[in-house]
């Protein structure tokens, strides 16, 4: 959990655009101590989600360590974790998925700082709607 602890603590991450505004610090926290559902026996993926205070969307975020390249079974954990999202009230259902580019990487520890990617995977439960990609600077505290 601490690549996923890493990533969402990560200066700009609230404030990129497309996450959330009200999924500040306080609400990374709550999420992370909630007590984050494995919806697969593959411990390499942890999936959890919060939903909005204000309206019936379900902020999700999957913590899959460097080296992982994109598993396949990912896909179906989302599409897990968006129903028992619809199950308790969420109309919509927005997966975050850290990703981490070994070139960046490598020339993050030259330079001594970090820079990770965010795939953004909007789901109807099951149906991708878009994939955009976010640039997330700066490193965990």
């Amino acid at each position: 959990m601490n690549a996923l602890t890493r990533v969402l603590h990560a200066p700009n991450t609230a404030a990129s655009i497309g996450v959330p505004a009200w999924f500040d610090d306080v609400a990374v926290d709550n999420f992370l101590d909630s007590g984050l559902v494995a919806v697969t026996d593959d411990d390499a993926c942890h999936v959890g989600f919060s939903l909005a205070p204000e309206h019936p969307t379900a902020t999700c975020f999957v913590a899959i360590p460097d080296g992982h390249d994109a598993p396949g079974w990912v896909a179906s954990a989302l599409t897990e974790a968006a129903a028992g999202a619809r199950m308790r009230g969420a109309d919509r259902f927005e997966a975050w998925v850290p990703a981490w580019n070994a070139a960046i990487v490598h020339a993050a520890a030259q330079s001594m700082t970090r820079e990770g990617v965010l795939e953004k995977a909007v789901f109807a439960y099951g149906e991708r709607w878009d994939l955009i990609l976010y640039s997330v600077p700066g490193g965990g505290r």
